[in-house]
């Protein structure tokens, strides 16, 4: 909604914009407390376990974050595209280009993070 109130696909109201504080002011709440709520203990072992813990879950947020903003131009690009072609159509190149995209994360999540060093363990 945003999103299409800033391009002017959509007409603004008080109470939209309202909605919209609101749901960002639930979100920020959901982030700020699953980061809260990652516990330090004693030793430092824990204090990296917990850095790290909070650092994917930062990761999943922004990964989140990211996908509600996708989708939300998709939506407004699939609303304008619907008039022109049909519905399969649209599906099918949608598909496409995601499964493009996904194959490309997955490159780099994978075959990336395998050549990092890593740590050898003593027997």
């Amino acid at each position: 909604m945003l999103i299409a109130l800033v391009i002017g696909a959509e007409t603004g109201s008080a109470r939209k914009v309202a909605g919209i504080l609101l749901a960002v002011l639930g979100a920020m709440c959901m982030v700020v407390g699953s980061i809260s709520g990652v516990e330090v203990g004693d030793n430092a072992a824990t204090a990296d376990a917990a850095t790290v813990t909070a650092a994917n879950q930062m990761m999943g947020d922004a990964c989140i974050l990211v996908n509600a903003i996708a989708m939300a131009v998709y939506y407004l690009l699939a609303k304008s595209l619907v008039q022109k072609y049909s519905a399969i159509h649209i599906a099918a190149w949608a598909y496409a280009f995601a499964a493009t995209m996904m194959g490309l994360a997955a490159l780099v999540w994978t075959v990336g993070f395998r050549s990092r060093p890593t740590c050898a363990r003593a027997p």
